[in-house]
């Protein structure tokens, strides 16, 4: 019910000053501190000058009803131990506040669920039920850090939430229940000790977000989430073995084929998206021009061999992380003038092309490597035939002259050139040729 509860959206919103202050108040805020944050990224923190100050914080307000009963829970951290100064108090009022907050200011009454309460050095989680006042349908929570509550005071994970009872009278609950699974009471109406104290490690087992490993308090099947890297490594506790153990691999080396579907560790590297970028089995891309490289021992494995088949020649891929030997093949059975995306199945060791990028090849848990683009030529592309020499010639001897046939209307315009006027009758070795003459090039041999 709640809203920002847990400060996961790392800002205070969802919550205001109730105007409950005493001294110079308190500053409050979502910060990232190891230390201040018991789940997730963010925790809350009342930081203040001194001891003597005091102020605190309230929730957007919530409908509840008359003798309805709410379990409040949170987290509670601090520095060193004090014997007061802890209030977690709800105010109240018979209708929705204006505001949004029901504050000291437009409150009717409150019920103050822990009052001026020791505080505990380190992280102390509160288990609470407060129940529907008459007349009051509007409530606000609030945590103050009062007077003699150390100087930072934190808290995280804030819930409020109606609790549904399962037995008469209301003596057992569910879960989130006033009656705890270890009373006899509860323990006769819902199984046997001895089943749910098997049971107790895991049902009560926590979360740990820090850098380092936990030391202490730790039971098996808790989860610690280090939170060095991004995504953070996820490690269970063992108790048997009193170690943290990762909850998958994280490495290449720490992959093995039981993770690979069979393949090797050379073969286990890459996906595809949609642009042809290929990733490695950490989500980081290993083929894009920005990041780490991916080249062929062969830059251009791929040619049409036919309309319909592409072949591929064996080469070898080499990756950031290791290297993959890709045999040579063909894939037939293709459309003429088709590009087709050429891919290599590593868990079935087969070449397949397709002309649009399949969703499986996103999707799917088999492993594809994408090797390029290659395009079918038309069924009936062929290269022209040449044409053939002139028929009735005979070889032409190294230095005599190359000699092209005359055309028709060259021929023409030969025979009817008026004669110069300096020009001498023809005589035997003056001629000109005959019509069906050819002209001479030069020859260059």
């Amino acid at each position: 019910m709640i809203l920002n509860g847990g400060a996961e959206t790392g800002t205070t919103s969802g919550w205001a000053d109730p105007g409950d202050v005493t001294g110079a108040g308190v500053a409050f805020a979502a910060v990232t501190t190891d230390a201040y944050r018991h789940e997730g990224r963010y925790g809350f923190t009342l930081t203040k000058a001194s001891t003597s100050d005091g102020g605190g914080v309230c929730c957007l307000a919530l409908p509840v009803g008359q003798g309805r009963k709410y379990r409040v829970r949170l987290w509670v951290y601090a520095p060193s131990a004090t014997a007061g100064g802890l209030y977690v108090r709800v105010g109240e009022r018979d209708g929705p506040p204006s505001g949004g907050f029901v504050t000291s200011a437009n409150r009717g009454s409150y019920t103050d669920l822990v009052s001026n309460g020791a505080v505990t050095s380190g992280w102390t989680f509160y288990d609470l039920i407060y129940t529907g006042v008459g007349g009051k349908s509007w409530v606000s929570l609030a945590v103050y850090s009062w007077t003699g509550a150390p100087t930072v005071l934190a808290f995280d994970d804030v819930q409020m939430a109606e609790v549904t009872a399962l037995g008469s009278g209301g003596a057992v609950y569910r879960e989130d229940g006033s009656t705890k699974l270890t009373d006899n009471t509860a323990v006769t109406a819902l199984g046997t000790a001895a089943a749910i104290t098997g049971q107790g490690p895991w049902a009560t087992s926590k979360r740990y977000y820090q850098t380092s490993a936990p030391t202490t308090g730790m039971v098996s099947g808790d989860i610690w989430f280090d939170t060095t890297t991004v995504p953070n490594v996820i490690h269970i506790y063992d108790q048997s073995s009193t170690t943290w153990v990762k909850a998958g691999p994280t490495q290449a080396s720490e992959i093995t084929a039981d993770h690979a579907g069979g393949a090797s560790l050379d073969t286990v590297t890459q996906y595809l998206n949609s642009q042809g970028t290929m990733y490695d089995y950490r989500g980081l891309p290993i083929n894009s021009p920005y990041g780490q490289a991916a080249y062929r021992s062969n830059q251009a494995p791929l040619s049409a061999s036919s309309s319909s088949a592409i072949a591929i020649a064996a080469h070898t891929l080499n990756l950031a992380n290791g290297s993959i030997s890709l045999p040579s093949g063909t894939i037939s059975g293709l459309s003429a003038s088709t590009p087709y995306n050429v891919f290599r199945d590593l868990d079935s060791s087969a070449w397949l092309a397709d002309a649009t990028i399949a969703s499986t090849h996103l999707t799917s848990t088999s492993q594809y490597v994408y090797v390029g683009q290659q395009a079918t030529p038309s069924a009936g592309a062929v290269y022209p035939t040449p044409p053939s020499p002139p028929a009735g010639g005979r070889r032409r001897e190294r230095g005599e002259p190359l000699c092209l046939p005359m055309s028709p209307s060259r021929r023409r315009s030969r025979t009817s050139r008026p004669p110069s006027r300096t020009s001498t009758p023809a005589t035997a070795s003056t001629a000109r040729p005959p019509a069906t003459a050819s002209r001479c090039a030069p020859s260059n041999g």
